[in-house]
């Protein structure tokens, strides 16, 4: 995420160098809704209640970093998922 951003946004003061995790948080739960609205948690899931996500922020590079995983909550199904026996997930 860019700093200028963080800051038109008002999610950083460069004044007192606070990030605002509160608000930062709660547009990362914007953005995987909208990801979901936009069928981002298909064909990962059998539905968007099937998805677990988490994500993680990183403070300790030269700019911050947003990371969301998404991981599929019943078992795989899906045959480009599986090994060829049917058994194991591929990841």
């Amino acid at each position: 995420m860019r700093g200028d951003w963080l800051v038109e946004n008002g999610l950083y003061n460069p004044e007192t160098k606070q990030l605002d995790q509160d608000r930062l948080k709660s547009a990362e739960q914007h953005i995987v809704q909208d990801l979901f609205d936009k069928g981002g948690a298909q064909p990962l899931g059998e539905s968007p209640d099937d998805v677990i996500w988490f994500g993680a922020v990183h403070q300790d590079t030269d700019h911050l970093n947003m990371h969301i995983w998404y991981v599929k909550e019943s078992k795989e199904t899906r045959p480009s998922m599986l090994h060829q026996s049917g058994e194991n997930p591929k990841g």
